[in-house]
């Protein structure tokens, strides 16, 4: 059978089959118009078609783009960057496909044209869908608060399963009504560190008590020197509460749990001191602070120096710092202004800080220096990589 004869004889062969009475001039006309229309419909699809593979074809570019002439192995790094712009493709067409309020395919292509035109002006891919997943959370990211990244995730579910039963152990003295236990999230950004650490108590509590105590067991602390850093981690906590993923946790539990976020400047050192005063001390601090030598800078990616916080990357701004400057904040803090609290349990207080790549060991001998600091490690990620150096009282 010919279906093109019969697309161009639609009317008759429906009359055929149609009842006289029934195929009257109405009919023939709105069959004609729904044909028409969806004649249409197909040329609108095969237009969005060739636009989505202009795009996809324009990202492949731009990934290729930012591979360097000279660079090792660069047939495999032109791979990798097809590879990265075929996923990032597919990110924003999920993004735009769950978008409930792009209705028609038009008005879809024309979202994923924008979001890919902003990737390919060198917009990191977290700042243009708005989120970046952490563990089992989404959290909000906006220009330019430091996004979160992998290894920090990886981090602060390292040291949360380390602590997991000096926290079980307090929720059940807890019930004694002992006061809450403190932990402090020093230069927190987004707040995913807090978040990602609440929501991992809320489930652990909910699992080890029936307790109907309306007192903290816990206290979380957020702080962080930028305005626009505090406002989008308290819109992430508001997020959180609402979200009806984590809705009976935090009915139920959320109160046992409270999480604030703060200013501070911790190379402020009186101001930091009565911030100690008036919040602490602590229990448990974690903190992923500005580590970057500014003599670095430059050589970062263009996605890192052009879109995120220099203030949050870079540790000192005096180009022959070596970028430690938190660091030995810190440990002054730990050992005149009493940062930590006393604790009987051998796994607290517990101070861990994630480092850059080569700074691993010059941040141990740093603190390897404190007397109130018997106890160092060195953790390495999933890649072997030294990225974090935890010390314990």
């Amino acid at each position: 059978m010919n279906i093109g004869k019969i697309a161009n004889n639609g009317s008759s062969l429906f009359q055929s089959i149609i009842p006289r009475p029934i195929w009257n001039t109405r009919s023939q006309i709105n069959f004609s118009r729904a044909f028409s229309q969806t004649e249409k419909r197909s040329k609108a699809d095969a237009i969005q078609k060739q636009r989505l593979g202009k795009v996809l074809k324009n990202l492949v570019e731009f990934h290729k783009s930012q591979v360097a002439i000279n660079q090792e192995s660069r047939a495999i790094a032109l791979r990798e960057a097809e590879e990265q712009a075929f996923r990032e493709y597919n990110w924003l067409m999920e993004e735009v496909k769950l978008d409930t309020t792009k209705k028609y395919e038009t008005r879809k292509t024309e979202k994923v044209i924008e979001l890919a035109q902003r990737l390919s002006n060198g917009e990191p891919l977290s700042y243009v869908l708005g989120n970046q997943p952490f563990g089992p959370l989404l959290i909000k990211c906006m220009p330019p608060t430091l996004i979160p990244r992998p290894e920090t995730e990886a981090l602060t579910e390292y040291i949360f399963e380390q602590l997991r039963d000096a926290f079980r152990e307090h929720i059940h003295r807890q019930e004694g009504q002992m006061r809450p236990l403190r932990i402090l999230d020093l230069c927190t950004g987004s707040g995913c560190i807090s978040l990602l650490i609440r929501h991992r108590l809320l489930e652990l509590i909910s699992k080890e008590t029936s307790s109907q105590s309306q007192s903290p067991a816990f206290q979380i602390l957020g702080v962080d020197i930028a305005d626009s850093a505090l406002q989008l981690a308290r819109k992430n906590l508001a997020l959180y509460d609402t979200d009806a993923d984590h809705g009976d946790l935090v009915s139920q539990y959320g109160h046992l749990v409270p999480v604030s976020f703060e200013r501070g400047d911790m190379l402020d050192e009186s101001k930091f001191c009565d911030f100690i005063a008036q919040h602490g001390p602590f229990d448990v601090v974690l903190c992923n602070p500005p580590y970057i030598p500014a003599k670095e800078w430059k050589e970062l990616d263009a996605s890192v120096r052009e879109w995120e916080d220099r203030l949050a990357l870079v540790g000192h701004p005096d180009n022959e710092s070596d970028g430690l400057l938190f660091y030995r904040r810190l440990a002054q803090s730990i050992e005149i202004h009493e940062l930590l609290a006393l604790s009987k349990n051998g796994q607290l207080p517990l101070v861990a800080m994630e480092v850059g790549h080569d700074q691993a060991e010059k941040v141990r001998e740093i603190f390897a220096g404190q007397k109130k600091v018997p106890q160092l490690e060195i953790w390495t990620d999933l890649f072997d990589k030294q990225r974090a150096v935890i010390a314990k009282m």
